[in-house]
Order: C-alpha cells, then structure tokens, then sequence
C-alpha cells in the first residue's frame, strides 16, 4: 500500500527547520507517527501566487511530478553555479539542498498517498490577489487528491512571533521587513529552532490553535472542532484583511503548522501535542 507523505513548502530554509524541529521533538522522542511511513519534503521556490500560476488551469494536475521536474532543475542551477565560481563543492546548505531533492526524486508518484502544501499569504507580492488565494484553497482541499493548502499570515514566521503582547489580539502586515521584525522582537526562547523542546512547542501549538479559533469563532480557546483553512481565509477577509486598513493587508498572525496538526490528528494525540 502507498505509504509516503509529501508536503510541500515555500522555501528550503525556515520550513525545513520547522518541520526538522516537530519530527524531533514528536516524532522521534515521543514517537508520535504520521499515518503514512516516510515523509518527503520539497520546496517550491516562490510564493503561493508561483504556485497558482502553474496550477490553476492543470486539469491532469500531477504536483509532484511537478516539484520533482523543478528539483532537476534547481540541481543543474546549482551545479552551474558552482562551475561558474571554480568552486571545488557545494556550500553546506546548498549539499543539503541537493541531498534532499536527490532523495525525492527516488520515489514514485504512485507510492505518494497525501499531500499537504505550506504557503504564506504573502499579500506584499506584486502579483498577490485574494481570489486566487481562494481559488487555491477550493483546488487543494484534500490531501488524499491534489493535496490539502495550509496558509501562515502574514509569512511562515508567525509560528514564533510571540512576544510580551497579547498574542490573541497580534495583527501585523505582509511586508518583506516582517521576517527581520519577528526574530529582533519575538520572545528569546522562540528565536532558533534548534532550541526548541518539547514544552516550546507545546505553548506554541497551544497559542496558535487558540487564536484560529478566536479568529473564526471569537473563543479564545482551544477549538472543540476542525476549522478549515478557507474558513480561516473568509474569517480573515472579513474582520481584518478588507476591515483594519485600506492602504494594506493587516491580518491576524497564524502559523499554518498547529491547524495542520489539529487536523491531522485524532484527539487522543492531540492531547500529547497540547500538553
């Protein structure tokens, strides 16, 4: 029976750190497993509006052939650039780039069983549109076909923007100077991934599925049901993207990775997530 689990990100830096730092502190010490065996990561490259441009209008849709087909690419791109500055190898992050498309790029398609997609909002993007945000929403509803959309507002690191204020009422812009921002204002603790334990985790998790709850239901509290991601999205819209400011898209900071987990998992894991 298929068994991998492939999910997709924006970038190849902070949500690989992030996902390294779950699969640490849960998957590995707590042995808390995904339903499928492997799991497999690819990044995209460029914004969730890069994605629907090469999506949107696909009726045969195979995303990740589609990721396997750009891996190659980043690899020759790689490999180009090296030859051009006469270097002998690849730099460590580079190496590490190249070894994780290598290693997706030996699994089959058919062996894929779910697929989950980790964008941002990303609403500073010249070619940024909330339709098509929605669009991609109602295409990627479901992990088990094209795969299932999780959104961080404004950017992937609204997981860690947690500081002295209250993170219940926490709105902020989608701005390229939000990532400097967050790590100069957020809380020491939160700051390097690489730090973070298993009680970190837990506050975070615990914050961020309060105020996905407050966002749709006005309950600061953690959710007694799944809310989903366009919800989420039409919630945002309403109280705070289309009502805060005019001149720009103020949202509520919300990681995508607690909701993920919530969705993910039934309740008695849950509870080990939560604490």
């Amino acid at each position: 029976m298929s068994s991998e689990v492939f999910i997709l990100v924006e970038g190849d830096d902070l949500e690989w750190q992030i996902i390294d730092s779950l699969k640490t502190c849960f998957y590995n010490d707590l042995n808390i497993k995904l339903k499928s065996k492997v799991i497999l990561i690819g990044a995209f490259g460029t914004s969730i509006y890069g994605l629907y441009k090469e999506t949107s209008n696909d009726p045969d849709l195979d995303l990740f052939g589609l990721i396997k087909e750009k891996g190659r690419k980043k690899i020759d791109d790689l490999e180009n650039e090296r030859l051009k500055n006469n270097k002998q190898s690849f730099s460590e992050k580079q190496q590490k780039i190249v070894d994780h498309i290598k290693n997706l790029l030996e699994y089959k398609v058919a062996n894929v069983s779910e697929v989950f997609l980790f964008f941002d909002y990303d609403s500073h993007c010249t070619n940024a549109d909330d339709l098509k945000i929605d669009n991609m929403l109602k295409l990627f509803n479901e992990e088990t076909e094209f795969g299932k959309l999780y959104l961080s507002y404004p950017m992937v690191e609204a997981i860690k923007h947690i500081d002295n204020d209250c993170f219940k009422d926490k709105v902020d812009i989608a701005e390229k100077c939000y990532k400097t921002k967050v790590n100069r204002t957020c809380l020491e603790e939160y700051k390097h991934f690489n730090d973070y334990d298993i009680n970190t985790w837990r506050r975070i998790i615990k914050l961020h599925l309060q105020k996905m709850n407050y966002i749709v239901n006005d309950i600061y509290d953690l959710p007694s049901n799944n809310i989903s991601q366009r919800m989420i999205f039409k919630c945002q819209k309403t109280k705070y993207i289309d009502k805060l400011r005019e001149d720009c898209k103020v949202v509520a900071v919300l990681s995508a990775f607690p909701p993920f987990l919530y969705d993910y998992f039934t309740d008695d894991v849950r509870s080990i997530f939560i604490g």
